[in-house]
């Protein structure tokens, strides 16, 4: 006795089940890529003392493509972007009266928010702490 082929089971779906199956397939496919895209980085900026600093520019930057995403820190210090693809990132962060803080190689993998808290000294935003991690 022969098997039956791929082609013959096929053949016996109906086409509402067909349309059904095809929209599972492409449903499942859509939460794939987002949980690609799902990735984020978040922290706390603060001063050398531990102050909070409200209203500071976190810039992130993807270093193998150079995109980079924008934040501002909230009254609590803190700040979130998200919808970062898996890779390595750069964080600056810059406000007035501060010097700018550069945290490089920062890795941001796939469904996951990297933590980094940044510390700004005070002095000229011309001046720059870069920290090779």
């Amino acid at each position: 006795m022969r098997k039956p082929s791929v082609w013959s089971s096929l053949r016996s779906f109906t086409p509402a089940s067909l349309v059904l199956l095809t929209f599972c397939l492409a449903l499942s496919s859509a939460k794939l890529l987002y949980a690609q895209a799902n990735a984020g980085i978040t922290g706390f900026v603060a001063d050398s003392s531990g102050a909070i600093v409200s209203g500071a520019t976190v810039t992130i930057t993807n270093q193998a493509t150079g995109q980079q995403n924008h934040a501002t820190t909230s009254s609590a210090g803190t700040y979130a972007v998200t919808g970062l693809t898996p890779g390595v990132y750069s964080i600056t962060v810059e406000a007035t009266g501060f010097k700018k803080e550069v945290q490089n190689s920062v890795n941001v993998e796939v469904s996951t928010n990297a933590t980094v808290n940044i510390a700004l000294a005070a002095g000229a935003t011309s001046e720059t702490v870069e920290v090779h991690g």
